[in-house]
């Protein structure tokens, strides 16, 4: 298996936590350079952002992008096979191995990111079988092929998640993301949620507010 390309926001040596960073559909790892200065948790957290594979995507006309998985629709979520979702599922699981080898317990990282990598981290982290730290997913989904792997859920019902999400999102409609929201509670995992006034974006109050999270988890670790 290839291995993950990924960017270092700073160095790991003496951090007590790990973050990986997800970019959505058509990004990059660069995308989201900024995210461990925003969030001011350059001394705690070892910060990095892989860059998903290049592959074709359905609602792009096949042009080749970087993308988790392969996506043919936005408004009706029983069209979309995620081809790919579980070759990058691995290759994020092996850069969370890498983690550990560092020195990082499984219960010191973070799995995060925006639109298509927030699904990922959901689908992720509520299938892995070692608990993290905590999941973070910024105006994402959970992938509709969970229903067809229910039996792969971890069950980790004291998981923190962090999902927010735009009223006005038009990529990621609120409907499908508050279905998300309601799906994963009906298995027993908490989401702490919050709702803005944006669309397909992350806001201001959302930084704060994930920073605020981010804190309050630290005291209670």
């Amino acid at each position: 298996m290839e291995k993950i390309e990924y960017l270092e926001l700073n160095a790991h040596i003496n951090k007590k936590y790990a973050l990986i960073w997800l970019h959505g559909l058509g990004a990059n790892a660069d995308d989201f350079n900024f995210i461990s200065d925003l969030l001011g948790i350059d001394n705690e957290y070892y910060v990095v952002c892989p860059n998903a594979p290049i592959r074709p995507v359905t609602i792009n006309q096949n042009v080749k992008m970087r993308s988790w998985h392969d996506i043919a629709s936005l408004t009706d979520p029983e069209k979309n096979r995620y081809e790919g979702i579980f070759e990058s599922e691995q290759l994020i699981i092996s850069l969370i191995e890498e983690l550990v080898s560092k020195g990082f317990d499984y219960q010191s990282i973070i799995l995060g990111g925006f639109s298509q990598g927030g699904a990922m981290s959901l689908w992720i982290g509520a299938r892995y079988k070692h608990q993290l730290k905590g999941l973070i997913c910024l105006s994402g989904y959970i992938p509709i092929i969970f229903l067809e792997h229910e039996e792969s859920l971890n069950r980790f019902s004291d998981l923190p998640i962090f999902f927010g999400h735009g009223n006005d999102d038009q990529t990621v409609l609120l409907e499908h993301a508050t279905a998300s929201i309601e799906w994963l509670e009906s298995k027993q995992y908490t989401i702490d949620k919050f709702f803005y006034s944006v669309g397909h974006e992350i806001c201001q109050d959302e930084f704060q507010d994930l920073q605020k999270w981010l804190n309050k988890n630290e005291k209670h670790a």
